[in-house]
């Protein structure tokens, strides 16, 4: 009966470990994919969506803000900008190429 016991015992203090680990990586993870909100140039608004695996996060973000974003907004290919000002064709920017303040094209 101790035996038992003992045996049981152990493999529920392996089973919490195993929660305990899981949980941390849930936690991790949870970290690297919420939305950060934060300030960016010329007091545009930026949420930065992470996607990807543990070991890879890219980053793509969804900006606000008054004026064209090309020469002024880095990010990286496939963030969005839309203008507050707008105007025909020139209310939402994609960022197709590269992760300097380029590569923007109004849409």
């Amino acid at each position: 009966m101790n035996e038992d016991l003992d045996t049981l015992k152990q493999e529920i203090t392996s089973l919490k470990d195993t929660i305990t680990d899981i949980q941390k990586s849930m936690d991790s993870l949870k970290e690297k994919l919420t939305n950060h909100r934060h300030q960016g140039y010329d007091n545009t608004q930026v949420i930065d969506l992470g996607f990807g695996s543990t070991d890879t996060l890219t980053l793509v973000s969804l900006n606000y803000g008054e004026g064209s974003p090309e020469g002024v907004l880095t990010a990286n290919a496939g963030s969005l900008y839309v203008d507050t000002n707008g105007g025909a064709s020139l209310t939402l920017y994609v960022k197709e190429s590269g992760t300097s303040n380029t590569g923007w094209i109004a849409k």
